[in-house]
């Protein structure tokens, strides 16, 4: 099949696929693959083994859950639901403990030992912020975005997003708020930058390298210490870095647009390659090592590259792709899709 640029096709076939009751929102993978979480439109979060078998079902009180996140070792499983409620299993599927945010967007970063937890909760009015975890479920701090001096009569479309460096030593915080801040473990504030306009961070697993993107074009890169490195305008709607930060791969057009491109930057901002593609890109990941990128559409199509910008495969799910994860040796590749379907790869 074409892939609508004129680009050679190279067609790929899923290991499996798996219908659920609903649109499939939110996907995350084990770092070597073996296990699959998957958080439906409606109440269920569900894991599979990398055979394809679907191991339990966990309701979560019929809420949306639009993130979920998973240990490097697949030990244990985080949800976030619209249902105002975050959500930590274990493998077997045991809810360790429930927590209720007020807030109806929750997304969910896992340490990679999964002994601490990071939620955004958005939509929440005076709630909107970070919640911190213990894995017992022990909050250990909160975080309102410094500049939600108008907290009293926050808007319930104020959000704030965070990301965790894989020790968990290090949170980087955007929001709504022109404003990006460095937080440590203890929820103490390390440093803050005032950004032009609303920002979406990102960190390296080190915690050496932090880079914050705003809605429009607006990309920065920070060193640890707070020192901007680079400001840049770059083009994107989507945007994932690679776990060491040395790479950033990013998709640009609108939702309802006939063509986008997948971008490539290396550490300094600068462009590697562009790879066009049709209709707008819904969904992105870059494997831990930055030597693989996934990229899902709205028209319904995942594709798979290697870091030089060769496309390797690429695969007609004829719905958009709402999610893509992909295994730390960018190894194994799965999706989930309006049609409410997971598909498997093994690339």
């Amino acid at each position: 099949m074409p892939d609508g640029t004129g680009h050679p096709a190279i067609s790929k076939k899923p290991l499996w696929n798996y219908t659920g009751w609903n649109q499939i929102r939110s996907l995350a993978m084990s770092a070597d693959g073996n296990y699959i979480v998957a958080g439906q439109q409606i109440g269920s979060v569900d894991l599979f083994y990398r055979n394809g078998t679907r191991l339990w079902e966990f309701d979560a009180d019929n809420g949306w859950v639009d993130s979920v996140a998973i240990s490097t070792d697949g030990q244990y499983i985080s949800a976030g639901a619209d249902s105002k409620r975050v959500y930590y299993l274990d493998r077997n599927g045991t809810l360790l403990w429930k927590y209720n945010t007020h807030s109806t967007h929750n997304y969910i970063t896992v340490s990679a030992d999964g002994q601490y937890i990071a939620v955004e909760a958005s939509g929440g009015g005076p709630f909107t912020g970070v919640y911190f975890f213990y894995k017992n479920g022990t909050l250990l701090w909160n975080y309102t975005p410094a500049d939600n001096r108008k907290i009293p009569n926050a808007s319930n479309n104020d959000w704030v997003r965070c990301a965790m460096s894989s020790d968990s030593q290090y949170i980087v915080v955007g929001s709504s708020y022109p404003t990006l801040v460095l937080l440590s473990r203890n929820g103490t504030t390390l440093w803050k930058y005032y950004t032009h306009d609303a920002v979406i961070p990102t960190i390296s697993t080190n915690g050496q390298d932090i880079f914050a993107f705003e809605p429009t074009s607006g990309a920065y890169h920070f060193g640890m210490n707070g020192t901007l490195l680079w400001e840049k305008s770059l083009p994107r709607t989507r945007v994932q870095t690679s776990a060491d930060g040395q790479n950033i791969v990013m998709g640009d057009g609108r939702f309802d647009s006939e063509e986008s491109n997948v971008y490539y930057y290396d550490l300094n901002g600068t462009l590697l390659w562009r790879y066009p593609i049709q209709r707008s890109i819904s969904a992105l990941v870059i494997s831990t090592d930055g030597r693989y990128i996934v990229a899902g559409t709205e028209g319904g199509v995942i594709y798979y590259f290697r870091k030089d910008g060769t496309l390797i495969w690429n695969y007609p799910a004829r719905s958009r792709i709402n999610a893509v994860a992909v295994s730390e040796d960018g190894k194994y590749v799965t999706a989930g899709t309006d049609s409410k379907k997971v598909y498997f790869f093994d690339s």
